[in-house]
């Protein structure tokens, strides 16, 4: 019995060991091909994934600093001059047309672009979007003048004024606004373009083709303008507002 013990014992021990010696070769090449191919290989692709994020954010930024760039050259156009504050509208007529001929090739000129609205806060505050208006509704006027009161000469903003009886849009718009003259630090009016919110989503689903993750636009102060999912907006700015604010 205490024979029989000892070699049940011994086999146990044998195969154990032929076990582990059996293993060791298959846990060296696992580690050798970790080390020499799969871990290299996580790096690269992890590299890859971020030089694609880091082409995709530029992509973006080139193609709302085109917009940004557009807005600037005609807000210093001298059509947008100094002379504008003064102009008669209505007896001038073709400096209106030529100036509303302008503010429609503008809105044509990139696809992001939804509308274009001229303010001009002269004798009489008058609005073209593109087509000339006399602004008598006191509410929008306020608004066009907070526009020219507030921000750097160029900025991007989530509102725009209304007009009166205008239902609010059912999402923030994404507006970009540009004083004029462009290089006059006393402006007395605004460039305001509203971009289109859907293809601006777009654009920002392209850093998560997968979906996964998430992409926001943010304003100067932080503020968020656009993110690419819709249902998670509001939740969204409102945990940016309190990590600002904390």
């Amino acid at each position: 019995m205490t024979g029989g013990k000892k070699g049940r014992r011994y086999y146990r021990k044998s195969f154990i060991w032929f076990l582990f010696a059996a293993s060791v070769p298959g846990l060296i090449i696992g580690i050798c091909t970790y080390w020499f191919a799969v871990g290299p290989m996580e790096k690269n692709l992890s590299a890859l994934h971020r030089n694609q994020i880091a082409e995709r954010a530029q992509n973006i930024d080139d193609q709302l600093g085109s917009v940004e760039l557009d807005i600037s050259h005609w807000a210093f156009h001298p059509r947008f001059g100094p002379g504008l504050r003064e102009l008669n509208f209505v007896y001038h007529f073709q400096d209106t047309y030529e100036i509303t001929k302008t503010l429609f090739m503008l809105q044509g000129s990139h696809p992001l672009i939804k509308k274009v609205q001229l303010y001009v806060d002269g004798r009489k505050p008058v609005l073209l979007q593109p087509e000339y208006y006399e602004l008598n509704d006191a509410g929008q006027i306020d608004g066009f003048r907070r526009m020219i009161e507030e921000g750097t000469n160029i900025y991007w903003t989530d509102w725009r004024p209304l007009a009166d009886g205008e239902n609010p849009p059912a999402n923030k718009p994404i507006v970009l606004v540009h004083k004029i003259p462009g290089e006059s630090n006393s402006p007395f009016g605004v460039l305001v373009t509203e971009l289109r919110r859907d293809k601006v989503i777009n654009i920002l689903k392209t850093m998560t083709p997968y979906n996964e993750g998430l992409t926001m636009l943010l304003d100067r102060d932080g503020e968020l303008l656009v993110a690419d999912s819709t249902a998670e907006e509001d939740s969204l700015g409102g945990l940016l507002r309190n990590e600002i604010m904390g």
